[in-house]
């Protein structure tokens, strides 16, 4: 008997309920399989909430983290809607700033809805038409960052540099006050 039909009761022995002259053996071999099956079913289901439960909590994770990358980098992104085959028919989808999945509908109508609502195929098909994007506008804000910098450090020693005569004068004048002050109150 294939395995298939050993783990299924309906297989051969569902007729045995039905029979009036079923064996003790028969009934009890057929609770057995049952209550395994419903054992593993169960087991199943319980995993399959802790995953489900996983699930949601790094979706609200993945979300947050994005709409505070794309918020900083003031970031909309067109998505092909090749990338999302599942969704209904649209003239343009747009993920924004907010992390918001906006559709617009070839008839003019427009649907918004935060990603993290999305079912996870969806956000997933997102994820990776985003990525690339992704990358190269964090490569040109790491790029403006960096110029920015290197200005800035430039400049510092510039002024560090035109700043020394004005703080030369001033420590001799402070220095020139403090003898005169030791010639006036002290009596040499």
């Amino acid at each position: 008997m294939p395995k298939e039909d050993k783990d299924n009761p309906n297989s051969e022995l569902m007729p045995l309920i039905m029979d009036e002259e079923a064996s003790e053996e028969k009934i009890k071999e057929l609770e057995e399989r049952f209550s395994n099956l419903a054992r593993v079913i169960r087991e199943d289901a319980r995993q399959l909430n802790e995953y489900l439960i996983a699930e949601e909590k790094a979706i609200n994770d993945v979300c947050s983290f994005l709409r505070r990358i794309l918020s900083e980098l003031g970031l909309s992104v067109v998505i092909p809607e090749k990338a999302l085959p599942n969704m209904e028919k649209s003239g343009k989808i747009i993920l924004n700033s907010e992390c918001h999945l906006i559709t617009v509908f070839d008839d003019g109508t427009v649907e918004s809805r935060s990603l993290n609502n999305c079912p996870p195929e969806i956000i997933l098909a997102v994820l990776w038409a985003l990525l690339p994007r992704l990358k190269d506008e964090v490569n040109a804000y790491l790029r403006r960052a960096s110029m920015r910098f290197n200005l800035l450090e430039t400049l510092k020693e510039e002024l560090k540099d035109i700043q020394k005569p004005f703080i030369h004068e001033k420590e001799e004048s402070e220095g020139f006050r403090e003898e005169k002050v030791k010639e006036v109150f002290i009596p040499q």
